[in-house]
């Protein structure tokens, strides 16, 4: 709906800005931390000691400015194209199968802190519980898309998109820092929330040029 009282540019600027509120900020920082410490290229001991540090560094910053960019000329693109109902359906599609992939990572990753650190107080995440949110992650989307009016065609795709992107995105950038840091962490909980999050939205914006 900010489409009808502001150009698409401020219109992203706002969506954006309200996005990384409702989370407060936490998956971004842990973004920042997780390039901090993996893109040092020290050792897995120093890796960890530096993402603990409340202080951001420079690759950090790089990382966060490139990926607000990056999502805010995706969501300026969306409402470029005057397609509002579709967009605020993803813009609910896409956190639910990022936010699941969380569970999944947590729940198929070891703690790399032992214990420690927020990501600890979740460690208890089971398969059953993955398999819930996956089951609520497919109700939601195919909801969403039914609401929006798409056939059944398309809702399938677009699920089996989300599903595939999700798990894709999300076990390469799992892997990748579990070999780097011997298992994950709170902080690289966030960045993998918010990797997926970018692709399935630069997903959603060659989707709408498609459908």
């Amino acid at each position: 709906m900010l489409e009808l009282f502001s150009p698409a540019m401020p219109s992203a600027v706002l969506l954006l800005a309200i996005w990384t509120a409702l989370s407060g900020g936490l998956h971004l920082d842990g973004w920042m931390d997780t390039a901090d410490g993996v893109l040092s290229h020290r050792s897995r001991e120093r890796m960890l000691e530096i993402m603990k540090d409340s202080r951001v560094g420079a690759m950090g910053v790089i990382a966060a400015v490139l990926l607000l960019l990056f999502k805010f000329s995706l969501l300026a693109e969306w409402f470029g194209q005057q397609d509002g109902g579709r967009v605020l359906s993803l813009l609910v599609i896409i956190p639910v199968w990022s936010r699941w992939w969380m569970g999944a990572a947590i729940a198929g990753w070891p703690n790399a802190r032992q214990g420690e650190g927020i990501g600890a107080l979740f460690h208890l995440a089971s398969g059953r519980q993955v398999a819930a949110g996956f089951i609520a992650a497919v109700f939601v989307t195919v909801l969403c898309l039914s609401l929006d009016g798409l056939a059944w065609q398309e809702t399938l795709l677009i699920l089996a998109g989300c599903i595939v992107l999700t798990i894709l995105t999300g076990l390469l950038f799992a892997v990748w820092l579990s070999r780097k840091l011997g298992g994950l962490t709170g902080d690289t909980y966030g960045a993998l929330n918010e990797a997926v999050e970018a692709v399935l939205l630069f997903a959603g914006v060659l989707a709408i040029h498609v459908i």
